[in-house]
């Protein structure tokens, strides 16, 4: 017999905020330093989700042999480290959504492969993001989605079955 879902979980860039502007400007920096034209929307939307590796692929149509991947991310993170909010956004409805989760007692997380250091640094411009009875970045633990390990600990943290949960993002 079917278990009622009782805790919800989600991702965060992608399902709960819309980060794919402010990652796109980081990029965006990295390639124009390189003399690259800036990603096109099309690109944008397609490679958001697979974060500066995605993103920076993309731009450069494969990463170059000559250049050095690690570097490229790192200028990507201290750019939108430096930048995390300019443009971010909630996505239409989840404000009332995670109110309404609150009203009901339902409790509730986000499970990211964003870093902690930037999760930390987001999250306070989204005040009701802070109410999460777990937030699990992608460096909490050794392994990161899509392994399992990192659903079934924010499961325990919000104290919900994780045959009860619901996950809801990618």
């Amino acid at each position: 017999m079917p278990q009622p879902i009782t805790g919800v979980l989600f991702d965060l860039d992608g399902t709960l905020l819309d980060t794919a502007p402010d990652m796109a400007l980081a990029a965006n920096k990295v390639l124009a330093n390189h003399g690259i034209p800036p990603l096109r929307e099309h690109q944008i939307q397609a490679n958001t989700s697979f974060g500066a590796k995605g993103l920076l692929e993309a731009g450069f149509d494969g990463i170059p042999d000559h250049l050095d991947f690690p570097q490229l991310r790192q200028a990507f993170l201290d750019y939108y480290q430096e930048n995390i909010c300019i443009n971010t956004r909630f996505y239409q409805g989840i404000e009332t959504l995670l109110l309404t989760l609150e009203q009901h007692n339902v409790p509730w997380g986000i499970m990211t492969n964003k870093p902690a250091f930037l999760t930390d640094l987001l999250l306070p411009f989204f005040p009701l993001l802070l109410k999460a009875k777990a937030i699990v970045c992608g460096d909490t633990l050794p392994l990161a989605k899509p392994h399992p390990e990192p659903l079934l600990y924010a499961s325990e943290l919000i104290a919900i079955p994780h045959h009860q949960c619901a996950y809801i993002g990618t």
